[in-house]
């Protein structure tokens, strides 16, 4: 069986109180500069279910592919649980609503480490709802000599 890379979607978060809506470019950048900012660790949290097959490494992506970036999974959970390695933490942006709103009622989360650069023109990201899975060989294109 083929080797896959969990797939997920970004989309436009509401960060409350009036403010404008975070769009999916800006989380993205927010997850992938964050990360580089904290040792290549982010924490990613999701409503969508966690992915439930045997996959090393996630991709978060704009829907259409326009932009993305890969990252290897360190650990996965739903709050109130928490990493084991508690430098893995949401972006700045998120810290409120990770403490008022995700952390009571069971997000779920993956401890991410960023393994690539920011891509541009992913090819064949999955239609359906996150998570979806891409076969590790279609992505592999995007990486040239990156190891992972």
């Amino acid at each position: 069986m083929a080797e896959e890379i969990a797939v997920y979607k970004l989309q436009e978060w509401d960060m409350g109180n009036g403010e404008k809506k975070y769009s999916q470019l800006g989380s993205l950048e927010a997850h992938y500069y964050f990360a580089k900012n904290n040792g290549g660790k982010v924490l990613f949290t999701t409503e969508s279910d966690l992915y439930q097959r045997n996959v090393g490494y996630v991709l978060l992506t704009l829907p259409n592919g326009e932009y993305g970036f890969l990252s290897k999974i360190i650990e996965k959970g739903t709050y109130p649980k928490l990493p084991e390695d508690l430098s893995y933490m949401v972006p700045t942006e998120w810290k409120n609503i990770n403490e008022t709103i995700e952390k009571q009622t069971n997000f779920n989360w993956i401890a991410l480490e960023v393994v690539s650069k920011i891509f541009e023109g992913i090819e064949g990201i999955p239609k359906m709802p996150s998570p979806q899975y891409m076969k590790k060989e279609e992505f592999q294109k995007y990486l040239n000599n990156i190891d992972y």
